[in-house]
């Protein structure tokens, strides 16, 4: 049984953005705000997706195809059968939905721990994280992280530049939206293709779910989908870069 909100989605979907088995050429960006006028309604969705991809004949081949014309690598075949399993039994999707946006991103996903527990956060290796996920991937050199002044400092070289941001102290609780924004704020520099996008899955208080992908791409895929993303919080606060190194 569909829910009556995915139900409504699935014929919006339908209507503007086509079956998933065909480009969504033309299709405008999905609104990036989890938590809006019908932000319920899309948290719903996302919650709801296989019931999604059920109802409309998907398989977990199909969604390999449609995401492999959207930027991303062709899925292994166990992150197909993963798919597959999750469209026949979707109750299976609903409790584990991590598991299956592994599956269909694969390297270019990112999950991290929100809190070190006894050390520090570790803004540092996550910003490495999202870089290693990009394609093509991003080279940072020198990446070093330092509490200064009650802020988290980040400091790193790229492509002969040195660049940092800084990160709010909440003891040992990452602060994520930093993390991303300065990601986004480097790849904007640098003219990448690729942006970070934050998944709402319903994810756990101790986990943050990111997608590194094409923008023009994987909004439009996303939407198709029924995969809601975070808006972000807040502007960069990524320093202006030096001259170079």
């Amino acid at each position: 049984m569909i829910p009556p909100a995915v139900r409504m989605l699935l014929q919006r979907f339908d209507r503007s953005a086509g079956a998933v088995g065909t480009p969504l050429a033309g299709d405008g960006p999905v609104c990036s705000g989890a938590v809006d006028a019908g932000g319920t309604a899309v948290l719903e969705t996302g919650r709801h997706a296989p019931s999604m991809w059920q109802a409309r004949a998907l398989t977990g081949a199909k969604i390999s195809d449609f995401l492999l014309r959207h930027g991303f690598r062709p899925m292994t075949p166990a992150g197909v059968a993963l798919i597959d399993a999750a469209i026949a039994d979707p109750v299976s999707g609903i409790e584990d939905p991590a598991r299956l946006c592994s599956a269909m991103f694969g390297r270019q996903w990112v999950e991290c721990s929100l809190d070190a527990g006894a050390g520090q956060p570790q803004a540092d290796r996550l910003l490495a994280e999202l870089a290693a996920a990009g394609r093509p991937k991003v080279d940072l050199e020198e990446l070093h992280q330092a509490l200064e002044y009650g802020r988290w400092r980040v400091s790193f070289r790229c492509l002969g530049q040195r660049h940092a941001f800084g990160a709010e102290y909440r003891g040992s609780r990452l602060d994520v939206d930093a993390v991303l924004s300065a990601f986004n704020a480097l790849l904007a520099h640098v003219a990448h293709p690729c942006r970070g996008y934050r998944i709402d899955l319903s994810a756990p208080a101790t986990r943050a779910w990111i997608v590194v992908a094409r923008g023009d791409r994987f909004e439009a895929a996303a939407r198709a989908l029924g995969i809601p993303l975070v808006a972000p919080l807040r502007a960069s606060r990524t320093v202006a870069p030096s001259r170079p190194a």
